[in-house]
């Protein structure tokens, strides 16, 4: 799984690379800020089916519907500034519900990936070459725990792995102290105006950095696990025995959110929605597979503290950065026939609107509306225990007990429950938003998911397994919209594609993104 110059260096146990070490050192990954592609794409949950709802992915054009190990690092082209990255990293796209019920894709501005090297008395080893892993819960409709806490240490209290950031005019970034009505970082959306300059609704989310390599890639529920300060000093987190520390990834994602100002902030009614159908935000999730040259990450490990002093991945010594443009590298789409962007009449796939404050439930739209009557349950999720492993949960949903403890953990985004008709009506139609050009995707035999008991079991269900056979009416109050299903024919006739960005003002939005964080002191995850 391993190259073997890094087997090697642990082997001889010389390299200063994987030393353990006392204070925090990190860099900042940049990218292009057109989206690789939009599309209902996951080859984590659903490898080579249709995803149940509309993912953003940027990074590397080796994104396909099903990705072997080597299909990241494969990529011809990335959208990262750094040339030695070309993984892969996804997150649902955003939508605004407007006042007649249908929805607007909020357009991507920016996306920022963090490598944190934490202090730890472990040795911190690149990951390997396509290893995949995710983060959140796409299922769940209320925080972890209450107040907010900013919290990846299983040993300080429950992990609240998502988040949201509404900075506000003035280069404020107050924490709130009601979820309810997060204006600064919290749970949740925002119930504010996001229009601090160059930084507008942010999503959040931290990916554990302990990996079990003795597990395959595609068992996702099991092969992670979140370090631990339980029996360390002078802040280190550490991991649990057998799993190998990797960098800690954070990431940013940016939305141009202050194109809808037609609703009045602080009335708890505001109008974003996760492609899933969630209004509460709650279930933020994201997912990555490593593309990373892995001799690249190792020298990153070693020298790199670019984010210190604002500065990105391809300034850290000894890295190449990428010499391509916004508008050399996407993926094309294997069958444009879905749309995702522009408004639409439904979020595309089978989404109705579910707010909760219960777990959201997969539902089926065979009969032209959503029957959301929860007899198909979600995948399960992973959890973490008190001393940071990571254990397959029986419950699809995240649960805190009253001393405190939860299992949220590395929360898995759950979308292979689709429904039988999603599932159905659209295996031959992937949607894209992506532009013109052409991809490279991976190949090799579709990864089985492994079943076991239900104390430690991870169970991935089919689409046609997780749907309701005989679909029946639901009873009312099972809080979801009223609406007609995503259609996966829609006439893309009368959306006029938007121009491509030009490397120039690329580059010039880059500069102001890097002005605005030195000038706000906000470049940090927090």
């Amino acid at each position: 799984m391993y190259s073997k110059s890094i087997i090697t260096a642990v082997a001889l146990g010389a390299t200063s690379a994987f030393a353990a070490q006392d204070v925090r050192t990190h860099g900042v990954g940049y990218f292009w800020d057109s989206p690789l592609v939009e599309a209902r794409m996951d080859p984590i949950i659903t490898p080579g089916q249709i995803s149940s709802h509309v993912h953003t992915v940027v990074g590397g054009d080796g994104f396909s519907t099903f990705m072997d190990n080597d299909a990241a690092s494969n990529s011809k082209c990335t959208q990262s500034r750094v040339d030695g990255d070309k993984s892969a990293y996804w997150f649902p796209a955003l939508y605004h519900q407007n006042s007649d019920g249908s929805f607007t894709k909020v357009e991507l501005d920016y996306v920022k990936a963090y490598y944190f090297f934490e202090p730890t008395d472990d040795d911190i080893l690149p990951f390997p070459s396509g290893f995949r892993m995710i983060s959140g819960n796409p299922f769940v409709r209320q925080p972890v725990t209450l107040p907010y806490s900013d919290n990846v240490d299983p040993n300080a209290g429950p992990v609240q792995a998502v988040s949201f950031s509404c900075p506000q005019d003035g280069y404020s970034n107050a924490y709130s102290a009601s979820e309810s009505t997060n204006t600064g970082q919290g749970a949740g959306f925002p119930d504010a105006m996001c229009n601090a300059y160059a930084s507008p609704l942010r999503y959040n989310i931290h990916f554990p950095s302990c990996i079990n390599t003795d597990l395959p890639f595609t068992d996702y529920a099991n092969n992670t696990a979140w370090p631990s300060s339980a029996g360390t000093t002078g802040g280190k987190q550490n991991c649990p025995e057998g799993y190998t520390h990797t960098p800690h990834l954070f990431i940013e994602a940016y939305w141009n959110t202050m194109d809808f100002t037609d609703w009045t902030a602080g009335q708890g009614q505001q109008p974003f929605v996760l492609a899933q159908g969630d209004p509460t935000g709650h279930g933020l999730h994201a997912d990555f597979v490593s593309g990373w040259d892995e001799d690249v990450m190792k020298n990153l490990i070693a020298t790199c503290d670019s984010g210190a002093h604002g500065d990105g991945l391809d300034s850290c010594p000894n890295v190449q950065a990428y010499a391509g443009t916004p508008t050399s590298c996407n993926v094309a789409s294997a069958n444009p026939t879905e749309v995702v962007n522009g408004t639409l009449p439904a979020l595309p796939g089978c989404n109705p609107v579910q707010a909760g404050p219960e777990t959201a439930v997969v539902c089926d739209c065979s009969s032209g509306k959503p029957v959301c009557d929860g007899s198909s349950p979600p995948s399960p999720v992973p959890s973490a225990s008190a001393s940071g492993s990571a254990s397959a949960s029986a419950s699809a949903m995240p649960s805190a007990s009253a001393s405190g403890s939860s299992s949220a953990g590395a929360s898995v985004s759950a979308s292979a429950s689709v429904s039988a008709s999603s599932a159905s009506t659209t295996a031959t139609s992937i949607s894209s938003s992506a532009n013109s050009g052409s991809g490279s995707g991976g190949s090799g035999p579709t990864p089985t998911p492994s079943t076991t008991t239900a104390s430690s079991s991870t169970v991935v269900s089919s689409p046609s397994e997780t749907a309701s056979s005989e679909p029946s009416e639901p009873e009312g109050g099972d809080g979801t919209d009223d609406q007609t299903c995503g259609s996966d024919d829609d006439d893309d006739d009368d959306e006029e594609p938007k121009p491509s960005p030009t490397p120039e003002s690329m580059v010039r939005r880059h500069a102001r993104h890097l002005d605005f964080h030195k000038r706000s002191g906000l470049e940090s995850f927090s």
